[in-house]
């Protein structure tokens, strides 16, 4: 944990070297040669060390599309209670397959946008109209996701 305790790469290496030092220090092996701890003792350094640096990037690369994600649907929340939905939805699925969606993917979170965002405006079967030619009727069914969702 303290060798993925930070965002930055050049840190993390250092916190990796530390930890090893300390390891090497504690159980005696710091005057071992070379060669002997390559082979007896590093092969399975290397192993979890590897195990925990792709840990490591995969969390930061998830923590990086979270964000990318969340800036797309602000935009489009920006777009839609501006009245240029059209422009919005386009943005955000261009966006969305940017970031590595197919364009099934993209049209899903799309619809779920919408879903979440009919859901906030909704007040007990209430039309809303988030823009010009658009005006949906709230169902039971859809109030019914709300409530759940």
């Amino acid at each position: 944990t303290q060798i993925n305790a930070t965002q930055d790469p050049g840190q993390r290496a250092a916190n990796e070297q530390a930890v090893i030092q300390e390891f090497l220090t504690q159980t005696g092996a710091i005057g071992t040669t070379p060669g002997m701890l390559n082979k007896y003792l590093m092969r399975n350094m290397r192993k979890v060390t590897s195990k925990a640096q792709l840990s490591w990037t995969t969390e930061k690369e998830q923590e990086i599309l979270a964000g990318r994600v969340d800036e797309a649907q602000s935009e489009l929340w920006t777009g839609m209670t501006s009245g240029n939905i059209d422009s919005a939805s386009s943005n955000f699925l261009t966006k969305m397959q940017s970031l590595g969606k197919t364009p099934l993917e993209a049209k899903q979170e799309l619809f779920k946008f919408f879903e979440k965002f009919i859901c906030n405006l909704t007040q007990g079967g209430r039309n809303v109209a988030f823009a010009a030619h658009a005006t949906v009727r709230f169902t039971d069914q859809g109030r019914a996701a709300c409530k759940r969702g």
